[in-house]
């Protein structure tokens, strides 16, 4: 995996464990990345298993949802629950109309 260090994507990739980290706006830096994959299968193999296990164990839905009132189907995101912004419910977990505007009834 190769990305750029903007949005969220540190939060994905870890540099040099599960991809490759590249400064937005250098096509050198993205070229260079993506060639070193290409001469080095064995570190892009690696990297590969490495963000396969990450997203498998780390970015499911039962990782990062929690019911909070199971009642009315309302489900939230650690960082809700730790006072971020997170979606407040997921469309499949709708039990009833109190997150069809995204509010938490």
């Amino acid at each position: 995996m190769v990305a750029c260090r903007v949005g969220g994507n540190p939060e994905i990739v870890r540099d040099s464990v599960t991809g490759t980290l590249v400064e937005p706006g250098s096509p050198a830096a993205l070229g260079g990345a993506l060639l070193e994959y290409y001469r080095n299968r064995e570190l892009a193999a690696a990297h590969g298993k490495a963000g396969r296990m990450r997203a498998a164990t780390e970015f499911t839905v039962a990782a990062w949802w929690v019911p909070t009132r199971p009642s009315t189907g309302v489900w939230r995101g650690p960082r809700e629950v730790a006072g971020g912004w997170s979606p407040r419910c997921l469309p499949e977990r709708r039990r009833d109309d109190g997150c069809r505007d995204g509010t938490v009834p």
